[in-house]
């Protein structure tokens, strides 16, 4: 049997393993003198997402970055400018991100997708959040109807808010496949019936900002393997 041990991805991509037995894949063992397997392919993330939303920890992974990219930008809100928030897994929710963004461009080429908070390196609990602790999440600013980037608080600047670019940024979310849910608040008149997987959240939490949850890849929880 494999010994636990903790680990620390370095690379990730496509690779192909050839091992000598079987996969025990409920214990991730290879058995010594069952039936030889040639080839088995394996894709490793750069991250494992340990834990829940809520109660998890982020292992490995990488940034979003301080910097603005294609179709999007990130923003601090009231976090120091020098708190590192944007970490998750390279090549899952950072790549969703990009690869959405670099959608949006080609339909709007402003405003940009306007990125807040990810996950923390190594996860865990982050200041003003009860979840967005293992690098599942990310909060996108609700989108304003000016062409312009900025705050948009819907108790205050309703005029400025844009539902119809708003669904139309969320839809291209729920069409990678990946989207768990969707925060909103009641203020944005955005329901379930709008776009699938958004749920109505009437504290002040999501009033400038909607929150997207990926699927985990690991299961409920990826501390088993």
């Amino acid at each position: 049997m494999l010994e636990p041990k903790s680990w620390t991805p370095l690379y990730s991509g496509e690779y192909v393993l050839k091992v000598g037995g079987n996969i025990n894949k409920t214990l991730c063992n290879i058995e010594p003198g069952a039936t030889p397997i040639t080839e088995i392919a394996i894709h490793a993330r750069s991250a494992l997402h340990k834990g829940t939303p809520c109660n998890g920890s982020l292992d490995g992974g990488g940034q979003l970055g301080e910097t603005a990219g294609t179709g999007y930008t990130h923003y601090h809100g009231s976090d120091p400018p020098t708190f590192q928030d944007t970490w998750g897994d390279t090549d899952y929710i950072v790549k969703t991100i990009k690869d959405i963004a670099t959608q949006w461009n080609g339909l709007h080429a402003m405003p940009r997708i306007n990125v807040g908070d990810i996950s923390k390196s190594g996860g865990g609990a982050m200041s003003g959040h009860s979840c967005h602790q293992n690098g599942l999440e990310a909060d996108i600013r609700y989108v304003r109807n000016d062409g312009t980037e900025g705050p948009l608080d819907l108790s205050t600047d309703s005029t400025l808010y844009s539902k119809t670019l708003t669904v139309e940024l969320m839809q291209l979310f729920v069409a990678t496949g990946l989207v768990d849910l969707i925060y909103v608040h009641p203020d944005s008149d955005i329901a379930a019936s709008d776009v699938a997987g958004v749920v109505q959240d009437s504290s002040a939490t999501h009033i400038n900002h909607f929150h997207v949850r990926l699927m985990d890849p690991d299961g409920a929880d990826s501390n088993n393997c």
